[in-house]
């Protein structure tokens, strides 16, 4: 299934690492049970009154320490994965994290077998144009799998595919089959949840440059990418600097702008920081750069007695740092009793 995402992300200057204890939540996608080795973490979907769930445990930071979380399904799910993790057992019931920070983990169950409300039909590779709520489809003689599939369409059914302006989904309202390759389709918009009854579906692929908000490429030689200024928000001097590819999965930020060289006031013709942290005369600046790459996990659940049973968005992060701290005045730090 074709489509588009518009995203939008935010830079905030994030916990001091220096705490002496890190947090482990577990979060759950689909039903399923998960418990931890110490911490006494135990997050369960089904109703259970004679058990709390604790889904949460603070455990003191130990570099070379690291807790295990075990996953058992139902009887109608079965494993599918995780995120958030730092290793996995290779049948998928085991995750473990190390104590050096805090994490936020999910595990993924999903439905063995998937039930649709109605036959869907992937249009994947034929002519469509799509006017308003009239599909107009020409299946090459040599696409056999598609031209049987809509031997069989029925009022009710579901197509799915992807024109110029992007991809879409529409439920089937009334047709009129003018041979067998070509079809005058009159459809309504829907929602993958009046096309699955039960089952599980997720999508998991990098953000690239091209996702952002507004994003334009360059229109001539030697211009530079654009984007809407509301996709990037967050501390004042770090900029987001778009890549001229849009399927570029590196997010290039640089923190720090550029002094004005021409003002004849001192403090602006030096260069000008990021303040991450500021009391009084005291504070702590940065200048450099960050490269992110973002991968969202986006997915979910629906169940016979519970319509969706749950929706997830998780981003993971891939980082590389290139940043210079400095201080004024006189810093203190207190953590865990000690002045630093």
């Amino acid at each position: 299934m074709a489509g588009s995402v518009g995203s939008a992300f935010a830079l905030y200057p994030g916990t001091d690492s220096r705490y002496d204890q890190v947090r482990v939540e577990v979060v759950l996608s689909g039903r399923g049970l998960v418990v931890s080795d110490i911490g006494g973490i135990r997050n369960y979907s089904e109703f259970d009154p004679y058990k709390d769930n604790k889904p949460t445990a603070w455990l003191a930071r130990n570099p070379s320490g690291k807790l295990v979380l075990t996953a058992t399904p139902i009887d109608s799910t079965r494993i599918l994965g995780w995120s958030g993790c730092d290793q996995v057992s290779s049948d998928l019931s085991q995750c473990s994290v190390a104590l050096d920070s805090s994490h936020q983990v999910m595990a993924k169950f999903g439905y063995k077998s998937t039930e649709l409300n109605a036959a869907v039909h992937d249009l994947s590779g034929a002519a469509v144009v799509l006017d308003t709520n009239v599909v107009l489809l020409n299946i090459l003689p040599s696409h056999s799998e598609l031209i049987d599939s809509l031997q069989q369409l029925q009022t009710g059914d579901f197509i799915v595919g992807s024109t110029a302006a992007g991809g879409f989904l529409r439920k089937v309202t009334a047709f009129d089959r003018i041979d067998s390759t070509t079809y005058r389709l009159t459809t309504l918009d829907a929602a993958l949840k009046d096309v699955i009854a039960k089952g599980t579906w997720g999508v998991s692929a990098p953000f690239t440059n091209g996702d952002l908000r507004g994003y334009q490429p360059p229109s001539a030689m030697r211009a530079s990418a654009t984007f809407d200024e509301s996709a990037f928000t967050g501390l004042e001097g770090v900029r987001l600097i778009p890549s001229d590819d849009p399927q570029d999965t590196t997010f290039h930020l640089k923190l720090g702008r550029a002094a004005d060289r021409s003002s004849d006031v001192p403090e602006v013709r030096s260069e000008l920081n990021v303040v991450l942290w500021e009391n009084g005369a005291a504070k702590i600046t940065a200048q450099g750069s960050i490269d992110i790459q973002i991968k969202p996990d986006i997915g979910g659940n629906y169940g016979w007695s519970r319509g969706l049973e749950d929706f997830h968005f998780m981003v993971s992060e891939k980082s590389q740092l290139d940043i210079k701290f400095m201080g004024e005045g006189t810093v203190n730090l207190q953590t865990a009793g000690k002045e630093i």
